[in-house]
């Protein structure tokens, strides 16, 4: 099994027979996101496809394996609810230290507080949390970002 983060996805899907399930799915005037979950066998067809065959009206999807932000180590609130993860650009700054670190959901995290806001880092840094803090990638979104649809 593989989750995926993407966005506009069930044509693609349709299209190429894959069968993929929506575990998540964010939708705001900012941004959209959507957490897939398929099949080793599915996630290979979905691999394979090169970027010059690629439609336009498949939206976009991204995979990764993890971060290379190392082990968490650090207690933050977001969305209200305590979660492990890592210090970033504001865990430098000696005045922050004192302050709570919380934020209101997890992309605000990873944009203010690691500096990552491209799909593709979006994607390794959820994936890798999930995993150091042993649940899936929807379940990340679902409880930290809490705008499932």
């Amino acid at each position: 099994m593989k989750e995926i983060l993407g966005a506009n996805l069930k044509k693609c899907f349709k299209e190429l027979k894959i069968k993929a399930k929506k575990t998540y799915c964010l939708n705001n005037k900012y941004c959209e996101y959507e957490v897939w979950e398929m099949s080793d066998n599915d996630f290979e067809v979905l691999s394979n496809i090169p970027n010059s065959k690629w439609k336009e009206s498949w939206g976009w999807w991204r995979f990764s394996e993890g971060s290379n932000m190392g082990q968490v180590f650090q207690e933050y609130i977001i969305n209200g609810k305590k979660i492990m993860t890592w210090d970033g650009k504001r865990g430098e700054d000696d005045q922050y230290l004192i302050k709570s670190r919380s934020y209101d959901n997890l992309l605000e995290y990873f944009c203010d507080e690691i500096g990552a806001s491209t799909e593709t880092n979006i994607c390794a840094l959820a994936t890798d949390l999930a995993k150091q803090n042993n649940m899936k990638m929807s379940d990340l979104f679902s409880i930290y970002q809490n705008n499932k649809i």
